[in-house]
């Protein structure tokens, strides 16, 4: 027998036993298949953001070009070396499954690097600004006004405060640990229900290299947003019922029914629309699965866990939306009732939006749009062929649930049509990422017969093309995917280093949750970073859009400051020098449709001219201006002392405690591995559910409380390192019953262990360490500059006595600085010491209304304030 023959026998053995392989059981594997390359594609996929890391620093320089060509490779060696195995036939099922997750990581690196020490993606600001919340205020179901249905939906966040709390790590560090967190539940969970539906190992990789292809995959489902864990809580629920329904004994049986509930309850209490989206499928499933099972009796046991996890669903979805509908009835229709009228547009007269260009006209370069149409062919072809497969097996069992994965799969017909028409886009776009699952079903077992005879080099090239084209098509324009300079109203590139220091100086200076107005892209940082409070119309207020838009500042614009306690303004004059790149400066709506969609430089000078209005903050393109004038107090509200980034400071109490649980537990499994390298453990999905949704529940009771964290985080470690101990002692007992069967079956003539990496293994192991260890730095040291000290000028307002200025000079201007401050016709000229950040009080000559501060560096004025 050939090695790959013996691959695809010794893949179907493994499949049947992971079949009955459930929580807490061990089941011997079958034999290996010969030395794993599991370290080879972790080496190579190190490399590969080793490249984008550099690509990146590149492209932050300026040389945007030459970075996204660097990108580009980066990510195509990644994608390509985990192809190159999971379509490959000699691979164990352990090297399948650790090739799956290699992909799924390192995708969620690669986008990670672009912005490592802040999550700035515009939909992960939002979350952000819900977690500094539960964080520093300790209140459940808060005000998000930039955002208002998150803080309904906490089931992200609430895993942060907990891991946040018992780690002490940053909270950028934990929300990284989270997203990956819920990548390798994703992977696992749809690797392993692959495994058990279609019954071979190989299958269940090309499941998961298929639904990478999907356009949400490598940004939206690796960013920090309610989807991301929604997704993984709904794949989870899945995979779980179907293990609860093969599992052998009731106690597991009941376990995993348990955990498939609880992921249940995680999606609904994470993401409205996925929750009941995974609802709704446990439904239909469950509808198939019982009208199967007449007439086949196997799946009885299928049907009943499937029905029992459904009804769970539809009762817990259901109570939590009766509870958020005040609130989600007003956020979701205008997404629905937009997307019907695109449709209903699309329909008439074919769309809006011409294709392969951007909200600003810009086109797509040839190339990508070649990628584009080929990714669109490949898909269609993977539908297509599915479906044909799936009517020529009308003999096979089962046939209902199977018809569910092709109704569901043709929906990417509507994903296509969804560019075309603006307000269809968003949810065509989401859609892709449970049109996918489907068509990851179909595609696998088409790709392993039908195309069994194509050489593998040219289905790794096919794929790895085919998702660079999908990576276009979902994740907007391609400037977007590197760091660069400034872009007007640009989500991530329009939040650079002025935008971040004015939002830091907003949170140590400004009261907490103070109303704002700003453009889009400043409002979700003042909230996330500033701690200020957003005026949004999503919220109920008003689109300040009008407020910058006008010529001039007249009886409205002071009428509605009043009205909606508006107390600062922000106002980036970069606006003025381009169009919208994400196609509004502000919310949707102004301008009017039609109208002029470009500001200008003169209206955005209007606000220094405005009575009332006093410019307290300035770092040359952004200002920050007081309205207490208007507002008719003169008195400035109390700051609270700084808080910065929630959860900035490393808590080092509950660090070290964490790093010995931590290496207690990878011994542990260690330990566990060279014992059970002839058997199976427990389900990585039970357990990787089993933990969020723990961290979920302990946040949830926890958060209201205000009780101090210490002391519960240091009971939680406790509990983990007892655990550990217990595990450990459990396995030692397991494993000596397992490798006693394990030589009675060599003796046999059942085959050895299957063989480990070797030293050439353990070398290519520490290449990908030091790889990614390199890569890492690189993006987090040439990141750095978004957090650099600005040349910064603030001033507090005047109250009584003397006025204070604060200055903040950035490395390279500190030498020959000046202050010079004038009231009247008296100038005073303050020199400044050469360091970063310093305080000068005002002489009474020039300390008071109608008096200005300027800062200048190099005989040029870089900022000024209003006395």
């Amino acid at each position: 027998m050939s090695l790959p023959e013996a691959a695809e026998r010794n893949e179907g053995t493994e499949a049947r036993l992971a079949g009955r392989s459930t929580l807490g059981r061990v089941v011997p594997l079958a034999p290996g298949t010969g030395r794993t390359r599991l370290p080879a594609v972790a080496a190579l996929s190190a490399g590969g953001l080793v490249v984008q890391a550099v690509g990146d620093a590149i492209a932050r320089s300026g040389h945007g070009a030459l970075g996204l060509d660097l990108f580009f490779v980066g990510v195509a060696c990644a994608f390509a070396s985990a192809a190159w195995r999971l379509l490959g036939r000699p691979a164990s099922r352990d090297e399948r499954l650790g090739v799956a997750l290699v992909l799924g990581l390192v995708l969620v690196v690669s986008s990670w690097m672009a912005s490592p020490l802040l999550f700035d993606q515009y939909d992960e600001l939002l979350h952000e600004t819900t977690l500094w919340q539960l964080l520093d205020t300790r209140h459940l179901f808060g005000f998000n006004s930039v955002l208002p249905i998150s803080p309904w939906y906490p089931g992200l966040e609430l895993v942060t405060v907990t891991l946040r709390w018992v780690t002490g790590l940053p909270s950028a560090a934990v929300e990284l640990l989270v997203v990956l967190a819920c990548r390798a539940l994703l992977v696992v969970a749809l690797f392993r229900f692959g495994e058990r539906v279609l019954g071979s190992a190989r299958a269940a990789g090309v499941v998961v290299l298929v639904y990478a292809l999907s356009p949400q995959f490598y940004a939206f489902n690796a960013a920090y947003s309610y989807q991301t864990i929604a997704l993984a809580f709904g794949a989870a629920a899945v995979e779980l019922t179907l293990s609860a329904a093969d599992a052998a004994g009731t106690r597991r049986r009941r376990l995993l029914l348990g955990l498939a509930m609880a992921a249940v309850g995680g999606a609904v209490l994470s993401h409205h629309l996925t929750g009941w989206l995974t609802v709704g499928l446990l439904v239909v499933w469950a509808v198939a699965a019982t009208l199967d099972a007449r007439r086949d009796a196997a799946g009885a046991a299928r049907a009943a866990a499937v029905r029992l996890v459904a009804a769970a669903g539809v009762l817990l979805a259901a109570a939590w939306t009766a509870v958020t509908a005040p609130r989600l009835i007003p956020y979701l229709s205008p997404v629905f009732s937009g997307a019907v009228s695109s449709l209903a547009g699309l329909l008439n007269h074919g769309g809006h939006r011409a294709l392969f260009h951007s909200a600003t006209g810009v086109a797509t370069p040839r190339w990508q749009e070649a990628l584009i149409v080929l990714s669109v062919l490949v898909t269609l072809a993977l539908v297509a062929g599915g479906i044909v497969r799936f009517v020529r097996r009308r003999h096979a069992p089962a046939r209902l649930e199977r018809l569910v994965a092709v109704v569901v799969s043709i929906g990417y017909l509507a994903v296509l049509a969804s560019p075309l028409e603006g307000a269809a886009s968003q949810v065509g776009q989401r859609g892709s990422t449970f049109v996918y699952l489907a068509i990851a079903l179909l595609a696998a077992t088409l790709v392993l017969h039908a195309l069994r005879r194509v050489p593998l080099p040219v289905l790794v090239a096919l794929a790895t093309a085919t998702f660079l084209g999908s990576l276009v098509f979902g994740s907007g324009a391609s400037w977007s995917y590197v760091p660069g300079p400034y872009v007007p109203a640009s989500d991530q590139r329009a939040i650079d280093g002025p935008t971040i220091a004015a939002a830091r100086w907003a949170a140590s200076h400004l009261p907490v949750g103070a109303r704002v107005a700003a453009d889009r892209d400043s409002s979700i940082t003042m909230a996330a970073v500033g701690h200020l409070s957003p005026v949004t119309e999503a919220a109920g207020e008003v689109n300040v859009g009008l407020f910058y838009f006008a010529r001039t500042f007249g009886n409205f614009e002071r009428a509605m400051i009043r009205r909606f306690d508006i107390r600062y303004l922000v106002v980036d004059r970069r606006l003025a020098s381009g169009p919208p790149y994400f196609g509004v400066y502000f919310e949707p709506g102004v301008p009017a449709p039609g109208a002029r969609n470009r500001l200008t430089a003169g209206e955005l000078a209007k606000f220094a001219h405005v009575a009332g209005l006093q410019r307290i903050y300035s770092n040359g393109p952004i200002q920050i201006y007081d309205a207490a004038g208007i507002l008719g107090t003169r008195a400035r509200a109390a700051a609270r002392p700084p808080i910065g980034r929630p959860g900035t400071e490393v808590r080092w109490a509950v660090l070290w405690p964490f790093l010995a649980v931590a290496a207690e537990w990878l011994a542990v499994l260690v330990r566990r591995r060279r014992r059970h390298r002839r058997v199976a453990g427990a389900s990585s999905t039970a357990v990787l559910t089993g933990t969020l949704v723990a961290a979920l529940v302990v946040a949830l009771a926890y958060v209201p409380t205000g009780l101090p964290v210490d002391p519960l985080a240091w009971s939680l470690l406790g509990v983990a390192g007892v655990g550990g101990l217990v595990l450990d002692g459990r396995a030692r007992r397991a494993a000596t019953a397992g490798v006693q069967a394990g030589e009675a079956r060599e003796r046999a003539g059942a085959g050895g262990a299957p063989a480990g990496a070797g030293r050439a293994g353990a070398v290519l192991a520490l290449v990908a360490g030091l790889g990614v260890a390199a890569a890492v730095l690189v993006a987090v040291r040439s990141d750095q500059h978004a957090f650099r000290v600005e040349n910064a000028l603030s001033i507090t307002p005047v109250g009584t006595g003397r006025a204070t200025v604060e200055v903040s000079l950035a490395a390279g201007t500190r030498a020959g600085a000046t202050l010079v401050a004038a009231r009247g016709r008296t100038t005073v000229r303050l020199p400044l010491a050469p360091r970063a950040e310093q305080r000068r009080a005002l002489p009474p000559s020039v300390s008071g209304t109608g008096g200005t501060v300027r800062l200048v560096v190099g005989g040029r004025t870089v900022a000024s304030v209003q006395g």
